[in-house]
């Protein structure tokens, strides 16, 4: 993202669905767990591994905080910011992973579903089943110059079969040359984050 984007620090919105352990009965409440990370990310001069596992804690610091609602948080920084500029948070990056061994109650069954949000440009929505990863970018309409997603997610496929090639890839810590971005290429727009 930060080589397409008009600058190289921006956030992620990274959501959870973990249900806090405040009862023994909590599995049978039906109800919105969301919980969020807003995740700085900044230009590091470090290995691709050491990226990582910096923004893994900070997520996991982030979330040890769920019983405090971001949302909340955010509501209250806004209204202090009142007629500054907006907040705005259009990267999601979320794992499916942790709804894979949904145990739904009786008489439920799970459906189709689509999520949506005006406010998102661009949702990393990724999955791990039996071994294998599944990604997939869902962008908002009208969002982005035709093609530049479709660059941006194939410079992606080829950054993770990179790594995913040999474990020394992960001590990189440039991958421009493989990216290859190019966002002149659109009319000079680029990833707005």
């Amino acid at each position: 993202l930060a080589a397409w984007a008009d600058s190289p620090s921006f956030s992620i919105v990274i959501p959870s669905w973990e249900r806090l352990p405040l009862h023994d009965d909590i599995d049978q409440v039906i109800g919105d767990f969301t919980a969020m990370s807003w995740l700085a990310v900044e230009p590091q001069h470090c290995s691709f591994a050491q990226k990582v596992q910096a923004y893994h804690q900070a997520v996991e610091d982030d979330l040890s905080h769920k019983a405090v609602s971001g949302l909340k948080a955010l509501r209250s920084v806004a209204m202090k910011n009142r007629g500054k500029a907006m907040l705005s948070f259009p990267i999601v990056f979320t794992n499916l992973s942790s709804t894979e061994n949904l145990e739904l109650p009786e008489g439920f069954e799970m459906g189709k579903s689509l999520s949506q949000t005006s406010q998102v440009h661009l949702d990393n929505i990724s999955s791990e089943h039996g071994g294998q990863l599944s990604l997939y970018w869902d962008e908002g309409k009208g969002r982005f110059p035709e093609g530049m997603v479709a660059e941006m997610f194939a410079a992606y496929q080829r950054v993770l079969e990179h790594l995913e090639k040999d474990d020394s890839h992960w001590q990189q810590s440039d991958f421009a040359a493989l990216i290859n971005a190019q966002p002149a290429r659109y009319q000079g727009l680029c990833l707005s984050v």
